[in-house]
């Protein structure tokens, strides 16, 4: 039985760690992707976070919004980043393949 516990526990973690990893393996594994549809991704991924930051800037939104929205806009800007990121080590990638 204990074994079986220890099954569950290992499974329960890595489905942890697949979700947390879930963005940066699908970039890390996207290798058959080719650059225009990762320059599209980006070009979205860039517009999605001057969207987000065009809302924290606007003073009538951060003042009449509840704190917890706000958080949720910030997170959503430190991910779009943080995509943004790993689309462009992954054009650099494909381009050094070339």
């Amino acid at each position: 039985m204990r074994e079986s516990k220890n099954f569950v526990t290992r499974g329960a973690v890595s489905k942890v760690i697949l979700l947390y990893e879930d963005f940066t393996m699908y970039y890390a594994m996207s290798s058959s992707k080719d650059m225009a549809t990762e320059e599209k991704d980006l070009e979205y991924h860039r517009g999605f976070l001057q969207s987000v930051m065009k809302k924290l800037s606007n003073e009538k939104f951060v003042s009449n919004a509840k704190p917890d929205v706000i958080e949720k806009e910030r997170k959503k800007a430190s991910d779009a980043e943080e995509k943004i990121r790993l689309i462009q080590e992954q054009l650099k990638a494909i381009a050094s393949q070339e």
